[in-house]
């Protein structure tokens, strides 16, 4: 993650301790914003620089989950049948006390920014390894068999649904380690705007394609 930061600065304690609202903590080259600016974006020095890699890195993950979302059950439907949908369902409330230790091992074993990054790199691995698999002639979506026994549909649902748990949860944990209840009050709504606006272009490439 150092290569999305400045090099004297390590992720993980980055900002954690910044209050913009001190002036005693900003060089003299760096002045705070006044009017209409201050309240558009109430950010400057360093936590402006935290809020932009932020607002990109939350916007990654919404954009790519957005695409994700609304694949999982068209590819479980076009691969296993609709009939099957309550129970895959049902499968992944079972597979949710399994799944929630190990999250929770790899989240506080390691630094919060390295668990984020090793579940965004985890998923990233998948989702190419998937799309792949996709475009083969007869285990991909050129093979129009609707059955149960096609396990890769299942796999596929399986996989996209727990990405809100693992990449996008991952990364609000993080958040909440860097970030002091000061700073996060003027943080979380520009996060989630940010977010919003890759959204809404993810969903509309989407429907273009």
């Amino acid at each position: 993650m150092h290569f999305f930061l400045p090099s004297n600065a390590k992720f993980g304690e980055y900002m954690s301790d910044f209050d913009s609202t001190n002036p005693e903590q900003l060089s003299n080259s760096e002045k705070i914003p006044k009017g209409i600016w201050a309240w558009l974006w109430p950010f400057y020095g360093e936590e402006e620089t935290k809020m932009r890699y932020l607002c990109l890195i939350f916007s990654c993950i919404i954009f790519s989950y957005s695409l994700l979302r609304p694949l999982k059950d068209t590819i479980f439907i076009s691969f296993v049948g609709t009939g099957s949908l309550p129970w895959a369902k049902l499968m992944m409330i079972a597979i949710l006390p399994f799944f929630m230790p190990i999250y929770n091992i790899i989240n506080c074993a390691r630094r919060r920014s390295r668990a984020t990054i090793i579940f965004a790199i985890s998923y990233g691995v998948i989702c190419a390894a998937f799309a792949l698999i996709l475009i083969h002639p007869s285990i991909g979506i050129r093979n129009t068999l609707t059955s149960p026994n096609r396990i890769l549909g299942w796999f596929f649902y399986g996989t996209m649904d727990f990405f809100s748990i693992a990449v996008v949860a991952s990364f609000w944990s993080m958040i909440n380690s860097i970030s002091t209840p000061k700073s996060a009050g003027r943080q979380y709504g520009f996060m989630v705007a940010a977010s919003r606006g890759a959204g809404a272009i993810s969903s509309g490439l989407a429907a273009i394609l």
